[in-house]
């Protein structure tokens, strides 16, 4: 009886010992899963954003943005555009005036890399820009589980919203 009770324990022993080396090897090939999925598949590889352009403007008109990017894998994700007045003659910048924060939808590989939505379009309704010079900035954040959280980020160029009753926006501009 005593030989079988020392077996047992002994047989335990082993066991408890296999159980915690079977969990730190699946920690370790967790870990290396997670630099893997960082370093070799970086958000940057596949999702690129190169160029956004705003127009001058006159108040109250839904101009077209042109904005291009390099998509080669399909991935869920959301951005956030922000408005930014510039401040000064010297193109420096004061607080955001407006954000807009899309929901998630699907980005899809395409051959085309222009994209041409209206300003509405892009940044929904949310930010009626007064008159003043501005620059957007958008910042593109892909949702992968599993996946270290990294975000890209786009500045537009500076651009001009004219007030309504300049004589350049008469007509429709």
């Amino acid at each position: 009886m005593k030989s079988a009770l020392k077996f047992s324990v002994q047989r335990m022993g082993v066991l408890l010992a296999y159980g915690v080396l079977s969990l730190l090897i699946v920690l370790a090939i967790s870990m290396i899963a997670q630099v893997i999925r960082t370093h070799v598949d970086p958000l940057r590889n596949w999702f690129y954003p190169m160029h956004i352009f705003i127009p001058d403007h006159c108040a109250g008109s839904d101009p077209v943005v042109i904005y291009e990017r390099m998509i080669s894998k399909q991935f869920t994700g959301s951005y956030r555009a922000q408005f930014t007045e510039v401040i000064d003659l010297n193109g420096n910048f004061g607080f955001p005036i407006c954000v807009y924060q899309s929901g998630e939808f699907e980005y899809r590989p395409r051959a085309d890399i222009r994209a041409t939505p209206k300003l509405s379009e892009f940044i929904g309704e949310a930010c009626k820009l007064p008159p003043g010079k501005y620059r957007q900035e958008t910042t593109w954040h892909p949702l992968r589980p599993g996946y270290v959280d990294e975000t890209t980020s786009l500045v537009s160029n500076i651009f001009s919203v004219i007030p309504a009753t300049d004589p350049r926006c008469v007509g429709g501009r």
